[in-house]
């Protein structure tokens, strides 16, 4: 009876299921250079950068700030990035950390009331807001690689927020869904997306003239317009207004960091990928060192055994996150161990084929020696390689906005562990390893990689979605390297979610109704995936690049 009853709803979703996939699974093929975004307009501007004498990391710059004006309940000033770089005249993968960092006067205490944990502080207001790190991410990236000077790579965001972008419908389908809790939130955030009361139409432009003014003068000015002087005062002014403890001194003494990336064999292949402060990369490492020991190939693709082993190996790694990871400049983060020949034999030897186990069974036994997102990929005609995800958390972030200068403003306070065991705005739990300090950077999820052959990147890949950047991120490489997939085949595919707490199997509705029951089966507690991830991936295995940006959030990948 207990079986039925989940199976139910399974069969009649199944006879619903969207036409999502229509789209065509040929990947887009180029010679010399290719961007995957989720924001068309955003990746058009990066590829006007290559053609003009760019290389990647000028494009970067300039896709970067587009999708931050096209798609500000994602991204933006107001934000942070993680950036997986390879520069071919280096022969090295590079990771610069820009990821927004906690307030020098922030406690825990800031978000409790009579002792109690309030989750909202950390989500909405000037509380939820951390120091915004995009623009000294992309100006060091910039500095570094770049070719192009500083204000030929921010100009096109100038006048992609004077004329306006145009209303995507994923973007519009945000809004329409939101409305009253954005409106809600935030007056000026209603004033800016709906006008005269309604959602801006698809296909309608929303120029941002603010957002523009402030754009040209960090163009002409450079980052430090940003962190000193009229533009931080006013972000400070915005912070505290709405309750929170910013200050110029911690806008002005913020710095980015260049870290060495994690990395992993998998079929031949060097995977690398993210560092603490985000979770992302030891995460997925964890799982390719897992699920390389199966035969996942001739098992089948999204077979109910093949997907209930990969399901087991998200729940080790998800409850491992949990346990032990955070700012390694502030905890001792074990990634050897995590990631280590023991971790992993004892992980292969706990799996069992017929059946999943309960909570406490997952994680730190085996150690005995995180809606507002997006991602995109590039690689040049010169073999450079860049992957940068870049966030102000949940969609809006902390709702609010700098009046003068139309910036939107992270609440990636939430991203902290307000206290062992609370659950912040994905679900996600944590321990003391992630509990807010003052300046400590909040565990991510984001999850930017590049897979290496030999000199060759083969691989460059990310995604949105918070804790589901991980899981998305795994199977699309699954696809390619594991079944054969071309990039945009790979990307396409159903795929599922498990991050250990809660204790639910997240499936996307494409996946069959005899997989979905034989995982019940085997004791998953099976749930539609609603918000689904978005992945970006630029594939290189050949002659061709090839280019795929995710259906599910409607982008589409350019090159030439």
């Amino acid at each position: 009876m207990t079986v039925l009853k989940h199976l139910l709803p399974i069969i009649l979703a199944q006879l619903i299921i969207p036409v999502l996939f229509a789209a065509s699974p040929d990947p887009l093929r180029t010679r010399n250079a290719m961007i995957a975004a989720d924001q068309t307009e955003a990746g058009a501007i990066g590829i006007k950068i290559l053609k003009a004498g760019g290389n990647a990391f000028d494009a970067a710059v300039a896709v970067n700030l587009a999708i931050g004006v096209a798609n500000p309940h994602s991204s933006g000033l107001g934000g942070g990035d993680f950036l997986m770089l390879y520069p071919q005249s280096e022969k090295r993968v590079v990771v610069i950390d820009s990821r927004e960092t906690a307030p020098l006067k922030i406690t825990p205490e800031h978000y409790r009331v009579d002792g109690i944990v309030q989750r909202k502080l950390s989500q909405e207001g000037g509380l939820a807001v951390a120091i915004p790190g995009n623009l000294k991410g992309l100006e060091t990236m910039h500095r570094k690689y770049g070719k192009l000077s500083w204000k030929q790579v921010v100009q096109p965001s100038v006048e992609l927020a004077k004329r306006g972008p145009v209303m995507t419908h994923y973007f519009h389908k945000v809004l329409t869904r939101y409305r009253q809790d954005f409106c809600d939130a935030s007056e000026i955030l209603c004033k800016i997306f709906y006008k005269n009361g309604r959602t801006v139409a698809v296909g309608e432009k929303l120029p941002r003239p603010r957002l523009a003014h402030t754009l040209e003068v960090i163009a002409n000015y450079g980052v430090s317009s940003f962190y000193q002087g009229r533009i931080a005062q006013n972000i400070v002014d915005t912070v505290q207004g709405a309750g929170g403890v910013l200050t110029i001194q911690d806008l002005k003494e913020f710095q980015v960091r260049e870290v060495a990336p994690v990395r992993t064999q998998f079929k031949g292949y060097q995977v690398y990928s993210m560092p603490s402060p985000s979770s992302g990369g030891t995460v997925l490492l964890q799982m390719l060192n897992v699920l390389e020991k199966f035969p996942l190939r001739s098992w089948g693709h999204n077979s109910s055994k093949s997907l209930h082993v990969i399901a087991e190996a998200m729940k080790h790694a998800y409850a491992n996150r949990a346990q032990h990871m955070g700012d390694d400049r502030f905890v001792e983060v074990p990634t050897d161990k995590l990631l280590g020949a023991n971790t992993i034999e004892k992980i292969l030897e706990s799996i069992d084929f017929d059946k999943t186990q309960e909570k406490d069974f997952y994680g730190s036994v085996f150690l005995e020696d995180d809606n507002g997102t997006t991602h995109f990929s590039v690689i040049d005609k010169e073999g450079n390689a860049a992957g940068i995800t870049s966030t102000i958390n949940t969609f809006f972030g902390s709702k609010l906005v700098v009046p003068e200068d139309g910036i939107i403003l992270n609440n990636e306070m939430d991203d902290f562990s307000l206290a062992p065991g609370v659950p912040n705005a994905y679900g996600l739990i944590g321990s003391s390893a992630n509990a807010i300090e003052p300046g400590k950077k909040p565990l991510s999820s984001m999850s930017p990689t590049i897979v290496m052959d030999g000199d060759h990147p083969l691989l460059v890949l990310g995604g949105s979605g918070g804790p589901r950047i991980i899981s998305g991120t795994l199977q699309v490489i699954l696809n390619a390297l594991v079944y054969g997939m071309n990039a945009q085949e790979a990307v396409n595919a159903p795929r599922i979610h498990h991050q250990w707490v809660p204790e639910i199997l997240y499936v996307e509705k494409e996946i069959p109704i005899d997989v979905r029951s034989n995982l019940i089966l085997r004791g998953h507690k099976v749930r539609s995936l609603k918000w689904r991830n978005v992945i970006q991936a630029v594939y290189y295995p050949g002659e061709f690049l090839q280019g795929a940006s995710d259906p599910r959030k409607g982008g589409q990948a350019v090159g030439y």
